[in-house]
């Protein structure tokens, strides 16, 4: 069940995240973790070298794998997360750059990547890694959420195929209900579970596949139970229609 679950978070996440090197960025990530110190120096822009020499880069990175060797393991994966391009405007000027995060996993603990490029040449300009933090597909809440958050977007579609065979006036009111009316929510995330109102949350389930920040968050499907209660009234008349 978690590989199932966890395989339709990874196809939706790379089908909706915009994948800047994605590649190149999991290949230098893999490197940095596994101390391929020359790959990395490899990749670098020049403008790098010309502000850090490449032994004090080779120190840097040297560090780098051995904190992710004593707090995360030697059996990683590594997966992408995100790719985003930004735009600072300094001095009435507007200079674009754009990053990668990569996800280096072990069994309890993962670190994220993240990656800086240089927007004219294409290439690394800073490497850095965030604090290690707790592995979210190896917290129970985490799955606990999942699977009840599946629940919930399936009792939601349930709900509008029996409402489209049922005999209710303005069907179309009832699906905006049941899609958009999931309120209040429970939200799990790998450090912590909230809650909170949302007006609309689609179908009663979110997720997000960022690694520290991921989550996953299950809505009241007060819509469905709203369709339900009209169907069963919209039935009891028939039934005292029909006597």
């Amino acid at each position: 069940m978690k590989k199932i679950i966890f395989l339709f978070f990874s196809v939706l996440c790379l089908c909706s995240c915009n994948s800047f090197n994605k590649e190149k960025s999991i290949e230098i990530t893999q490197n940095v973790a596994e101390g391929n110190y020359d790959a990395v120096l490899n990749e670098l822009d020049e403008s790098v070298f010309q502000i850090t020499g490449e032994d004090s880069l080779k120190t840097i990175l040297t560090k780098m794998a051995q904190q992710i060797k004593l707090n995360v393991g030697d059996d990683l994966d590594y997966t992408f997360l995100k790719g985003e391009k930004k735009f600072v405007y300094h001095s009435d000027q507007k200079n674009d750059y754009f990053y990668t995060e990569t996800m280096i996993s072990g069994e309890d603990k993962c670190y994220t990547a993240k990656i800086y490029y240089n927007p004219t040449t294409n290439k690394p300009i800073s490497i850095q890694l965030s604090e290690p933090y707790e592995n979210p597909y190896t917290t129970s809440f985490w799955w606990i959420a999942a699977i009840l958050g599946l629940g919930v977007m399936a009792f939601n579609i349930f709900t509008i195929v029996k409402v489209k065979k049922s005999n209710l006036d303005r069907k179309w009111l009832m699906y905006l209900l049941i899609i958009l009316l999931n309120t209040p929510y429970i939200s799990s995330s790998p450090e912590k579970i909230s809650a909170g109102i949302s007006i609309i949350h689609i179908l009663g389930f979110g997720y997000a596949f960022m690694g520290k920040y991921s989550f996953v968050k299950i809505g009241i499907p007060i819509g469905a139970f709203i369709a339900w209660y009209k169907m069963k009234k919209q039935k009891q008349k028939e039934v005292l229609e029909n006597e």
